[in-house]
Parts: structure tokens; sequence; C-alpha cells
């Protein structure tokens, strides 16, 4: 081994550490906005995070019809009961329970902040 080479080998080395450390970014940043994406499209707005859901998706794996429907927000003093549990949403702190009473097709969704929003079972916006 001359000494050309044993010089070379450390800057090789810190180049590939490089290399996997902006490619790892580059994923993580790809995630990050393909979970936004996916929220954005389950909750409608761009906003969902400031402003609240405009619509929500209720996938068939959690109870639903895997449709999307209209959401109204709520009062704060709105009172209602849930026909059995609350069900959890596939996101943190976001649940939905369907209201008990003669002739009600209405669904609550508690946001994460603790918002709440209702929309009719029955007139969905359409399939997913």
């Amino acid at each position: 081994m001359d000494s050309s080479d044993s010089g070379s080998y450390p800057i090789k080395a810190q180049k590939s550490r490089r290399r996997r450390s902006r490619q790892l970014t580059v994923i993580c940043a790809v995630a990050i906005a393909m979970t936004y994406i996916f929220y954005s499209w389950l909750f409608g707005s761009i906003l969902w995070v400031f402003t609240g859901p405009d619509s929500v998706w209720i996938p068939r794996s959690y109870g639903g019809v895997g449709q999307r429907y209209e959401t109204q927000k709520l009062a704060a003093d709105f009172t209602y009961e849930c026909d059995g549990e609350s069900s959890s949403l596939p996101f943190p702190g976001v649940s939905y329970c369907r209201q008990l009473s003669a002739g009600t097709t209405s669904t609550i969704v508690t946001w994460y902040n603790g918002d709440r929003y209702i929309f009719n079972n029955q007139d969905p916006l359409g399939s997913f």
C-alpha cells in the first residue's frame, strides 16, 4: 500500500457517510410528505391541522362503509349519546361514534383538540 492509497480511504468513507445521510434525509422528507398528503385526503382540506376536517373518510376496516362524508362543526354545548364505544380512526386522538336515538343517522367525530364534528351516515360524498 503506498501513501496515496491510505490518504484517499478516509475521504471516500466521508463521502459515503454524507451520501447515506442525504439519502436518509430525502427518505424522511418523502415519508413526512406522503403522510401529510394521506391525512389531507382522509380529512379533506389541506389545512385540516388548523381548521379541522371539512370531510372525513371512514374506512371499511374501521367499521365504516369506505365512504367520505361532509362534516359540520358542532357547538360546544351540543349533547349526544353514543351507540356503544367510540372507535378510533387511523390518526392519533381522533375518534368517532354513532348517535344513539331512533331515526338518527348521524355520527360524531371528536377531533384531536376536543372539537366535535357531525356527519350524516346516509349522505356520503362518494365511495373510495
